[in-house]
């Protein structure tokens, strides 16, 4: 700044002022390119994040019906289970030796009971809640 004084004063502002118009100007000129570069830049991030969006969604609701498919499965899988169980129960009770399919044990009791009660006009319930408790 000191050697341009030896210009006239006016002259010496005026170099000054364009110089730094001038400065400002391609200040400015690299700030819009790096601004536009920036803008592009995240353009360019939000649509590949759309894109990227956009195939999640798909994939979710691809998810969404596999998860449905094997729900339903597994339902039938559940009550095809439960059908087989029942016949096991069924058969097993036929064949198991130590299970009684009829309890035939039990209703002979039940009927003898029965049957003295008739005959004697006893109350069976009573004789024994008698004779196990005394009273």
């Amino acid at each position: 700044m000191l050697k341009v004084f030896k210009k006239k004063e006016g002259e010496v502002i005026e170099e000054e002022l364009e110089k730094e118009v001038e400065k400002e100007v391609e200040e400015e000129k690299v700030e819009e390119v790096n601004e536009g570069n920036e803008m592009e830049k995240l353009t360019e991030r939000i649509n590949d994040l759309e894109n990227k969006t956009a195939r999640l969604e798909v994939s979710i609701n691809g998810l969404k019906r596999e998860m449905d498919g094997l729900k339903e499965q597994l339902k039938k899988m559940d009550d095809t289970l439960k059908d087989v169980m029942v016949l096991y129960e069924v058969v097993s009770a036929k064949v198991n030796p130590f299970v009684n399919s009829d309890n035939s044990i039990y209703k002979k009791i039940e009927m003898l009971k029965r049957d003295i009660l008739l005959l004697m006009g006893l109350d069976l319930d009573r004789i024994i809640d008698e004779v196990l408790y005394g009273g």
